[in-house]
């Protein structure tokens, strides 16, 4: 690694491909970056299952499930762990993030993750209790999204990126709460819910519909630059809204209309833009796509209805796969050459330069005002002194008694 830091520093190659070259050839250091991108990934989640452990322990100890469910448990000294443990990550994920080299900067982002992850715990159950109303969602989302703010301008990435993007989708859910679009999701529901092995009702088509403009505006963000890197904004806001379309068809049949249009934007995305992961995307909700078409129109589905569902598009895939993978056509010479350029315009075009010039040449010399004066002072200089001398002293003398006269 040594030897590629100067490549590395000067732009030429990535700390990656500096790796893998030192890596083919013998010489990486086995107590060096990596060695220290995998201490930091095991020391972050080895403080953080303890933090968590730690506070269960004070806040549940020894409780029933009943009495947890309904809020009876110490959530203040529980949370107050929790905080600490997130502020002993976030020091580590802020030193390791800085460092120049690529292995330890990925291992303080997944710290930072980390520490995200403590911050949001804490911030639940140390405002377990609060009470505002419709506003409690956004109270209690707001330094989660500080945090991960935070984090992601420290070292964008893509674990400070899925920090980013939890804490958007949270203080969307906020604003629908405070509008009264959907219903304050309340713990103890969620975790009846899951336990009786359904999903919480989050409100309705209106919430779901949002989460996949959440997810398209993402895919925005990745691609004017806002949100880096650009593969997993696409990938994270892809399978976000692709999730929502589906529950979206869950609801009502309608909804495939979205789906429908969320694979076209993905293939239309792939290829415009040039992302193999919208392109994976765009593959999957294809699939899923002809199967939600299964379930409308065919009543009772058997094998060929899936053989002959899938068979034919498949077939037409790759037959369009096969042409474009061919070699690039060369361009076929016309029967009779193109004649050349008409002889005036060029002529015309040279000359003009040439004319203007030459012009310029010819008449720099008689223009020439300075020159013709001075020679025309210096042949002229001598005659024109006496004639003019002699004639203006005689034009004086005689000139001055008359206009003497008649001015007395």
């Amino acid at each position: 690694m040594a030897d590629h830091d100067a490549a590395v520093r000067g732009g030429h190659i990535s700390f990656e491909q500096a790796e893998g070259i030192a890596g083919r050839t013998g010489k990486a250091p086995i107590v060096g970056a990596r060695a220290g991108e995998v201490l930091g990934y095991f020391g972050a989640v080895a403080l953080a299952v303890a933090t968590l452990v730690l506070a269960f322990d004070v806040g549940f100890g020894d409780l029933e499930v009943t009495d947890i469910l309904f809020g009876s448990f110490d959530n203040v000294p529980a949370g107050a762990i929790a905080l600490l443990g997130a502020a002993i990550l976030l020091f580590l994920g802020i030193r390791l993030s800085a460092h120049s080299a690529g292995a330890i900067h990925r291992a303080g982002s997944f710290t930072l993750l980390a520490a995200f992850g403590l911050a949001s715990v804490a911030v639940q159950l140390l405002l377990f209790d609060l009470d505002l109303g419709d506003v409690t969602p956004l109270v209690k989302v707001l330094p989660i999204a500080a945090v991960a703010l935070f984090i992601w301008m420290r070292s964008p990435s893509v674990p400070t990126q899925l920090a980013l993007f939890g804490a958007a989708t949270q203080t969307v859910s906020a604003l629908l709460v405070l509008v009264q679009v959907q219903d304050t999701l309340d713990p103890s529901d969620i975790a009846i819910a899951l336990g009786l092995g359904i999903a919480p009702d989050t409100g309705g088509w209106i919430s779901l519909l949002v989460g996949a403009a959440v997810g398209l505006a993402w895919i925005w963000l990745g691609q004017t630059g806002r949100i880096r890197t650009r593969n997993a904004a696409f990938a994270i806001g892809a399978f976000y809204a692709w999730m929502n379309a589906i529950q979206l068809f869950g609801t009502a049949d309608g909804w495939i209309v979205l789906s429908l249009a969320l694979a076209a934007g993905f293939a239309w995305g792939a290829a415009t833009w040039q992302s193999s992961v919208l392109g994976g995307f765009a593959t999957a909700a294809i699939v899923v796509l002809i199967f939600q078409f299964i379930v409308l129109w065919v009543d009772d589905p058997s094998t060929n209805t899936f053989v002959v569902a899938y068979g034919i598009p498949g077939l037409l895939a790759i037959a369009g796969a096969w042409y474009l993978s061919g070699p690039p056509r060369m361009p076929v010479a016309p029967a009779r050459p193109t004649p050349p350029p008409a002889p005036v315009k060029t002529a015309t075009a040279t000359k003009k330069p040439a004319a203007k010039k030459a012009a310029t040449t010819a008449k720099k010399p008689v223009a020439k005002k300075p020159a013709a004066k001075k020679a025309a002072t210096t042949t002229k200089k001598p005659a024109a002194k006496k004639t003019t001398t002699t004639t203006k002293k005689a034009s004086t003398t005689k000139k001055k008694p008359a206009a003497k006269k008649t001015t007395r």
